[in-house]
């Protein structure tokens, strides 16, 4: 995005919020943060944040709506519990199972995809999944934010276990 179109989402934004001050440096500092992205995905980006927000959004607020809306960034910890346990059902324990994104992904690694089918206190590995897979995702999120739009692909990529990722089976961990 070049500078003129960064001050006519600044201008946008500044119309819908009217007791913001955009100085020139502010100016500069959000272009700084967008020029990597298009006009079109600020655009939408800002009318999302427009509708859902009374405050005047930080730069970074709005480059988080626009991955948001190109599917990168990571799901809710109960939508991706959702995943997995509908992968437990579709799969099971002795199957390969793929997920919507690294941040799954690498959450039941580390929890060990045959626990999780064999788990008998959903209760508990629930809790454990939400907290470890939060961490995975800010992780993920971050770096996301941090990359250039050029860098990344679209949320449509799946992430499965692949061969030769250890896993463990009954307390001993061995190569698939």
């Amino acid at each position: 995005m070049d500078k003129r179109e960064t001050a006519g989402i600044l201008a946008l934004l500044s119309s819908a919020y009217p007791y913001a001050k955009v100085t020139k440096e502010t100016a500069a500092m959000f272009h700084e943060v967008w020029k990597d992205l298009t006009f079109v995905e600020c655009q939408r980006a800002v009318g999302t944040v427009i509708r859902t927000s009374e405050m005047f959004p930080s730069a970074a607020q709005i480059r988080r709506e626009v991955m948001r809306q190109m599917g990168v960034m990571s799901s809710s910890s109960a939508e991706a519990w959702l995943e997995v346990m509908n992968q437990v059902r579709e799969i099971g324990r002795y199957g390969r199972p793929k997920f919507s994104s690294q941040a799954v992904t690498d959450t039941v690694l580390a929890l060990g995809w045959r626990e999780i089918c064999d788990s008998e206190n959903q209760g508990v590995l629930r809790a454990h999944f939400f907290k470890m897979y939060d961490k995975m995702a800010e992780e993920h999120d971050r770096t996301a934010l941090l990359s250039s739009v050029g860098e990344l692909g679209t949320g449509d990529a799946t992430h499965s276990l692949e061969a030769g990722q250890a896993v463990e089976t009954d307390g001993v961990q061995e190569e698939e």
